[in-house]
């Protein structure tokens, strides 16, 4: 009977400890972090991936923009690169400083990320926002 209990007794311990391990302690996986989905949907954009960068964006941004009309924007926008720099997180938002390049031109700008459903996802509707204030 006694060993009965001191092995449920460590079982009790032990499975938990596994499965926190296995979920990796309830943080955020290295793939589901603000920085690596700023740098997933940036590296489809250059590549003009419309359906990764699509999939990346944020519910605001969808509803201001026709995924046929982003599809169009890609195709005709210039050969870019996208450097992520900064990347600070807030609770369940996110700020990138971007780099853009485009020929011999260049601009940074703060492109704002915010957590959905558990996933970090790219709100490009928030610039506009964020500029015209």
């Amino acid at each position: 009977m006694r060993k009965s209990i001191v092995l449920v007794s460590i079982l009790l311990i032990l499975i938990p400890a596994v499965v926190l391990a296995g979920c990796g302690g309830g943080g955020e996986s290295s793939g589901n972090t603000a920085e690596a989905t700023a740098k997933e949907f940036f590296a489809a954009y250059a590549d003009q991936d419309a359906d990764t960068s699509w999939d990346l964006l944020a519910s605001e941004s969808t509803k201001t923009v026709k995924k046929a009309d982003w599809e169009e924007f890609l195709k005709e926008s210039p050969g870019m690169e996208f450097t992520v720099g900064e990347v600070t997180v807030n609770g369940d938002k996110a700020t990138a400083e971007v780099t853009a390049v485009a020929g011999e031109e260049k601009s940074t700008e703060t492109v704002p990320l915010v957590k959905e459903d558990g996933a970090w996802k790219v709100n490009l509707a928030a610039i506009e926002t964020q500029s015209s204030q």
